[in-house]
């Protein structure tokens, strides 16, 4: 397994195996944070996936932001 894949399944085994919960992830101080989609903060296919959880999960995404804002 590679080290992409291994975090990307820590992730979801910690967020209750839900893709959701991953994407609205709000526990920044975990070191594996920036990495859980499998790919850095700065990768195009992370910023995709921010923008649609935007988009299908609104009031949802608008908390999580807001709470990981506030344990920055």
């Amino acid at each position: 397994m590679t080290r992409a894949k291994a975090i990307k399944q820590n992730c979801f085994e910690c967020s209750g195996d839900s893709h959701k919960e991953v994407t609205l992830c709000c526990v920044p101080g975990c070191p594996l944070y920036p990495y859980r989609f499998g790919n850095s903060a700065a990768s195009g296919a992370y910023k995709t996936r921010m923008r649609l959880a935007k988009k299908r999960y609104p009031e949802e995404y608008a908390e999580a932001m807001a709470l990981q804002k506030a344990n920055s």
